[in-house]
């Protein structure tokens, strides 16, 4: 594989001018790992991409924290950022 690409969502400080603390998250697992592999599937179609791999934290998330983090591998660099290139 030739590309790697990470990407994490940090909890903003603010939204809309409003100052933020802290996050909290809740899921509830089962249909969260089932809408999660929807998308991974549609992925799978649509790209040639070996892996991906994706965090999402639930819970108290403080501002300047990390809540989500996503990796994506794949052949190259288009692949690995989910577009196509046309030729």
């Amino acid at each position: 594989m030739g590309a790697a690409v990470y990407f994490a969502g940090v909890v903003r400080a603010t939204e809309e001018n409003q100052a933020i603390k802290a996050i909290e998250y809740e899921a509830y697992g089962r249909m969260a790992e089932h809408q999660f592999h929807l998308l991974f599937d549609e992925m799978e179609k649509r790209w040639p991409i070996e892996s991906v791999r994706l965090l999402h934290r639930i819970g108290v998330v403080k501002a300047g924290e990390p809540s989500l983090w996503v990796e994506v591998i794949a052949p190259h660099r288009g692949e690995s950022l989910c577009r196509v290139s046309v030729v």
